[in-house]
């Protein structure tokens, strides 16, 4: 990190020499960005090559949007429909309440596997006004999480169990201390984007209710969504709050227009005055001090001084009259008159359209900023997704608004741009994460300031500074949106994910989940090679990288057959994140080992990718001493889907719905190789550049490329495979039988359809027989199917509603959610685990990282992953507590490293009080039992910790009396 360290010491010298030559004289808005730390050290990380990869091309987060649409949208209408959303948990909540549903159930219990460092997509966030240490957030996806300890760590809720799939939005808390959750993701298909209906926002289930300061929540009944229409308000709540004055007086902006209620949500009400045309949305309101209302719906302001009835001010007392598109209010805690709008263009990319300052409550605006400047973008083109905004507590002309790059002060007609996102590492005090969403401030000490963004939370101790220094706060925080994921055979994990990039947890870091950022961008599909030091990565805009250092740095590796411009992108263009395989074959009955070298005799590889119209392969990606000459295999249509048998033979689906079979790649024309590695134990730095290939020459060699209008050639033969769902259907996932080519699962999108899994016996045959295997499973889109490795009648699927598995080939289904929540699934796959034969269940979720089950695992297979050479064990682990629920005492099994270590014993509430703080005695080497006394702790949910220095292992016990 000394090149990072350099850097932000000389952005600190920098701001001050500019500090003194500017205070005694007028500057630009160009000259005081660039007296800003933040600004000068992306400067000199841009000068000196280490920007890595983001997906903060022109392109932005619509891409990504489009991407998810495709893949969720009715095929017909080309939209997610509400009704058929809400049908599917509808059904799933059936099966819940069947006490027959589980009998034939797998059993799966899922282990988080992290990252417990990185983040995801924040919107809702709050800090408990009674206790400022206690604070509650939420994923876009992944429910609700609770810090007692002010954001040094994160536990997820309880309430997850209910509301996990539920996207949280917005979290506020009344006068009295009753605190409401809002669920829903609508900006994804605000103001024109165009893209399917909800993606990759995700539909709520209304308004959640806590009463006991956040302990427990409760669904308001009045807000359940209606299941059999596709305009309910209660599907996406954007935003709530609170009459200050009365704790009763609750307003919700729905994408059915304002809610308002005077009971406490018990009932609602639509006011008056607000024009609602068939397709009304509103995702702004706020209350000043004297409970003045202002409020945004369909691009108008709205204001209201009794809440119940509202008049239009668009355009009126230097209110925009035109061109509106989201817009966001603050108003100052110090002064009720005085508010703040940040408002997006609603034509183009929707850029900064205005500033506005009110000093009379809302009546008379005017203007801070007009649109974007070449030196102030804030927004850059997506306002309709990122825009945050917050006053100063203590200094009502003081705000903070943050956007797609950039985090930017105001005071007295003057900007400070006081972060960035780049570099993107925590020895840079001036880096907060792009696409930003919310600015929230301690209720008692204004110095303390946090903001969420798609990277989690970030936090400041001296925001009253000109340029405040931030710390990221996400530990515990496992709320990744994965897109792809994979493992090692040492059970290193990798994952690539919403706008954090490829994720690399190798077990050495602070935490045995602990990641770092391997390469940037929204990343896709990865790969873990037999050779540890290989790996594989790709990002946005069909791009893949390849590394032969463990991680260290990475390097793209087309060559021009299918990158003739040699730009790192598939000529004919793909998917988004597109499809990617590695097949590898070892044949050795023996490894030669010398040292630390590593020598396999009898081995062959290939890496795949999907593109449009074709499926690229190269059988060189692990020669990293030349440039891999790729292959190609016709297809119609765009790649969704590549699988391979431990055989080698290749399964690719399209996203029109056609698939494929090639047969004859590993035993006719793959040769036998020797590769080499070294075994030695490595270390993980900070990410270096993707360097540009350059130009190469390559000849034809004799090779397998496919004539578009032949089936079969050098001895290969591709088969398009007949099939019975329609040519429109998004094929998502394939799963094939590891020990049966024959036998095959396919995995299909689109909501609004009837079958969603079908599976062949005789896959390899010219007319295979299809199965649709739906059954009793939920009717949503799937993404990925695992056939077991160990019992051929066990299929699980990672589906919209977590995972869901048969043990009788899909004649019926059960949910197997045990340990984590209803989330996104997109990657199901079994991995060996050391030995062949000892085979781990993996899944990546689109909502709360990675997770592993070893439910399935043989006996006598050791399930623990490597750890590093020079990483300590933990010196307290495999806590276990019994029974749970626990009435007057209860048991605490964990094992201990070294008796020596202090290990101390903590009980917790949700509110963050201590009810338990000892230090445990006479402990011995290896497993202990202690008896630890209840009857002194109210009923209730608690969190019982065992500490050892930095160590912790948490477990939520529950009280009954």
């Amino acid at each position: 990190m000394k090149r990072l360290t350099t850097l932000v010491a000389a952005a600190a010298f920098f701001s001050v020499v500019a500090f003194v030559y500017f205070t005694n004289r007028p500057i630009s808005e160009e000259e005081r960005m660039q007296q800003s730390p933040a600004y000068l050290l992306a400067q000199e990380a841009k000068a000196q090559g280490i920007k890595k990869i983001k997906k903060r091309d022109e392109k932005g987060i619509k891409p990504a949007i489009s991407y998810l649409g495709e893949m969720l949208g009715n095929e017909v209408t080309g939209k997610v429909e509400l009704s058929d959303v809400h049908r599917a948990r509808k059904q799933m909540y059936m099966q819940r309440s069947n006490p027959n549903a589980r009998a034939s159930a797998i059993g799966l219990v899922w282990e988080d596997q992290g990252p417990d460092n990185v983040g995801g997509r924040t919107r809702g966030f709050l800090i408990d006004k009674n206790n400022p240490d206690h604070i509650i957030t939420g994923g876009v996806a992944g429910g609700l999480f609770f810090s007692n300890d002010a954001a040094l760590s994160w536990q997820p809720h309880p309430a997850n169990e209910e509301m996990g799939h539920s996207g949280i939005s917005t979290i506020r808390q009344a006068s009295n201390g009753d605190i409401y959750v809002g669920t829903g993701e609508s900006f994804a298909i605000s103001y024109g984007v165009p893209v399917s209906f909800g993606a990759p926002g995700f539909v709520g289930e209304g308004i959640y209710k806590s009463t006991d300061g956040g302990q427990t929540f409760n669904q308001l009944p009045s807000t359940n969504p209606v299941d059999n229409t596709d305009t309910d308000a209660w599907s996406f709540v954007n935003e709530i709050a609170i009459d200050p004055n009365n704790p009763q007086k609750v307003y919700a902006a729905t994408n059915g227009g304002l809610k308002v209620s005077t009971d406490g949500g018990a009932t609602w009400t639509a006011p008056t005055g607000i024009a609602t045309p068939v397709n009304a949305s509103s995702n702004e309101v706020v209350v000043t001090s004297n409970g003045t209302v202002l409020m945004e719906a369909n691009s108008k302001y709205y204001r209201s001084t009794d809440g119940l009835s509202f008049t239009n001010l668009t355009g009126t007392g230097g209110f925009l009259p035109s061109n509106i598109g989201r817009m966001e209010f603050a108003v100052s805690p110090q002064d009720g008159n005085y508010i703040y709008t940040v408002i997006s263009d609603a034509s183009g990319g929707g850029g900064l359209r205005a500033i506005l300052l009110s000093t009379d409550g809302g009546v008379n605006w005017t203007s801070i900023i007009n649109s974007n400047s070449q030196s102030f973008n804030v927004l850059g083109e997506q306002g309709f997704w990122n825009i945050a905004l917050g006053v100063d507590p203590l200094n009502k002309e003081r705000i903070f608004v943050g956007g797609q790059l950039e985090l930017w002060s105001y005071e007295s007609g003057g900007w400070n741009q006081v972060a960035y996102w780049i570099p993107d590492d925590a020895s840079n005090p001036y880096y907060v994460h792009a696409d930003m969403h919310g600015v929230f401030f301690h209720p008692t000490n204004s110095d303390i300031m946090y903001v969420v963004s798609d990277g989690g939370v970030f936090k400041t101790l001296n925001s009253s500074q000109q340029f405040p220094s931030f710390k990221m706060r996400n530990k515990g925080y496992t709320v990744t949106q994965f897109y792809g994921a994979a493992a090692s055979d040492a059970g290193y994990l990798m994952g690539g994910a919403q706008d954090n990039g490829t994720q690399l947890i190798d077990l050495g870091g602070n935490t045995r989940k602990a990641a770092i950022e391997v390469s940037g961008g929204d990343g896709g599909d990865c790969e873990f090679s037999i050779n540890p030091n290989a790996m594989f990565a790709s990002t946005y805009s069909a791009r893949v990288y390849r590394s032969s250092n463990g991680g260290n740095s990475f390097s793209p590796f087309y060559d021009n057959n299918c990158d003739r411009d040699l730009n790192n992108e598939i000529d004919q263009g793909a998917l988004f994140l597109l499809p990617t395989f590695l097949w590898e074959q070892d044949n050795s009955d023996t490894l030669i080992l010398a040292g630390d070298t590593t020598i396999i005799e009898d081995f062959r590889s290939v890496y795949f990718v999907g593109a449009s119209t074709k499926l690229w392969f190269t059988p060189d990606a692990l020669n990293f001493s030349s440039q891999p000459y790729w292959y190609e295999v016709e297809a119609n249509g765009t790649v969704s889907e590549i699988e391979v048998s431990p055989d080698g033979m290749i399964f690719f689906g399209t996203t029109s719905g056609n698939l494929y079979s090639v047969e004859g790649l590993a035993s006719k024309y793959l040769p036998i190789d020797t590769i080499t590695y070294s075994t030695s134990k490595r270390k993980i730095i900070y990410g270096t550049d993707f360097p540009k290939p350059s130009r190469i020459t390559v000849t034809n060699p004799d090779g397998w490329d496919f004539p578009s209008n032949a089936n079969t050639y050098k001895g290969l033969t591709r088969q398009t495979i007949a099939r019975p769902w329609a040519n429109s259907r998004y094929l998502t996932g394939i799963g094939v039988d590891p020990n049966n080519n024959n036998s095959l699962v396919v995995t299909l999108g689109n909501y609004g359809n009837t079958n969603y899994v079908y599976h062949t016996a005789n896959a390899t045959s010219a007319t295979p027989t299809w199965v649709s295997i739906q059954n009793n499973l939920p009717l949503m889109p799937v993404f990925d199917a695992v056939i077991d490795y160990y019992n051929p009648g066990n299929i699980i699927l990672g589906t919209e509603l977590g995972i869901w598995a048969s043990s009788d080939m899909g004649a019926s289904w059960t949910e197997e959610n045990t340990g984590m929540a209803s989330v996104p699934v997109f990657k199901v796959f079994q991995r060996k685990l050391y030995d062949a034969d000892c085979m781990v269940l993996y899944i990546g979720t689109h909502a709360r990282g990675i997770f592993r089950t070893t439910t399935l695992t043989k006996n006598g297979c050791s399930v623990i992953a490597g750890i590093k050479d020079n990483q300590p064990a933990s010196p307290v682990s495999r806590m276990e507590i019994y029974p749970n629920p626990v009435n007057d005492k209860a048991i605490v099994e964990f094992e201990v490293k070294d008796a020596n270590a202090p290990v101390n014993l903590l009980i917790v509430d949700l509110l963050g009080r201590m009810h338990r703080n000892e230090k445990l005695m006479n402990l011995r080497p290896g497993a202990n039992k202690i008896e630890v006394p209840f009857d002194d702790i109210a009923a209730g949910i608690y969190m019982v910790t065992l500490r050892s220095g930095k160590t912790t292992e948490t477990k939520r016990v529950v009280v009954t009396k």
